[in-house]
């Protein structure tokens, strides 16, 4: 006879909303991370997807110009209203950097947005992307949700783009646990904050992807 194992496992999450009631999401200190290692990429004329915050407050060059990218034409921070998932919906190109955090899993065809990020990017340009591996269903837009992106599949998603690649997943056993029940970063001990990614559980998938220079 197998033996019960009783274990203290909620019901319910602390937070139903990512943690935000709380502090900052699990998740979004990854992200920072991430843009901060790569700020030397945002410069120039940058694109980023719904607002405009990731741009201002990485950017290490010069701004020459930010465009919020939205499908919404009820956002009014969004200065262009385009499909990402419609080839050539976005000027071919035009941008220095694309920041694209947390929307490839809302995107019905991920691979053609991709490459028309790709092709609205300048020579030497780079896409920084940031996908969930792990998450729960979208607070806000439930069946829009698709898609959860492993390190791998990222790669997979990326193996014909024509410049240089580096995908990474961050996370561990103790940050996924957390963030799926709605505990903020700010809640976690420094220690299991700090910890070495652990490929086994990775919580966020991250990209920074350049174009050849010609």
């Amino acid at each position: 006879m197998r033996r019960a194992i009783v274990m203290d496992l909620p019901a319910e999450p602390v937070s139903d909303f990512y943690g935000y009631d709380r502090g900052a999401p699990v998740d979004r200190l990854y992200i920072d991370a991430f843009l901060a290692r790569h700020a030397n990429r945002i410069h120039g004329h940058v694109a980023e997807i719904k607002d405009n915050t990731y741009a201002r407050r990485f950017a290490a060059g010069h701004l020459s110009g930010v465009t919020v990218i939205d499908i919404d034409p009820n956002n009014p921070e969004a200065t262009l209203i385009a499909d990402l998932c419609q080839p050539l919906s976005l000027p071919a190109g035009t941008f220095d950097c694309i920041i694209c955090t947390q929307t490839l899993q809302f995107l019905t065809e991920p691979a053609t947005a991709l490459d028309n990020m790709r092709n609205a990017l300048r020579p030497g340009g780079t896409l920084l992307l940031a996908a969930p591996a792990l998450s729960r269903i979208s607070c806000g837009a439930p069946d829009s949700d698709l898609w959860r992106v492993t390190p791998s599949g990222l790669k997979h998603l990326l193996t014909h783009w024509p410049g240089p690649v580096t995908v990474t997943g961050h996370g561990n056993l103790a940050t996924c646990l957390a963030f799926l029940t709605g505990y903020a970063a700010g809640e976690l001990p420094s220690e299991k904050l700090t910890a070495p990614d652990d490929p086994r559980f990775p919580l966020l998938s991250c990209a920074a992807a350049t174009l050849f220079t010609h």
